[in-house]
């Protein structure tokens, strides 16, 4: 997918997603070491390491707490939704 199309794609559907479940705890006050409202901060990861495991979405710590499969259970008080 062309950078354009990626940014598109982010600006359309991630960032939301992000200012709307995730910023009130992971912007400057980096709760676990983890900011998400930047790029760069967003790939750096926190505490645990990083979030995002390029090509196996599944081993991605992001992907187990939004899902809530492992031991870290985000966003804080209940999961997104399906289409989230």
């Amino acid at each position: 997918m062309p950078a354009k199309l990626d940014a598109d794609f982010f600006e359309n559907n991630v960032r939301p997603i992000l200012a709307n479940s995730c910023y009130d705890c992971h912007d400057d006050t980096a709760k676990g070491g983890l900011r998400v409202d930047s790029k760069a901060a967003f790939e750096k990861g926190g505490k645990h390491g990083p979030v995002v495991v390029l090509g196996d979405p599944d081993k991605s710590l992001l992907i187990q707490a939004v899902r809530q499969t492992g031991d870290l259970k985000m966003p804080k008080g209940g999961k997104l939704k399906p289409d989230e």
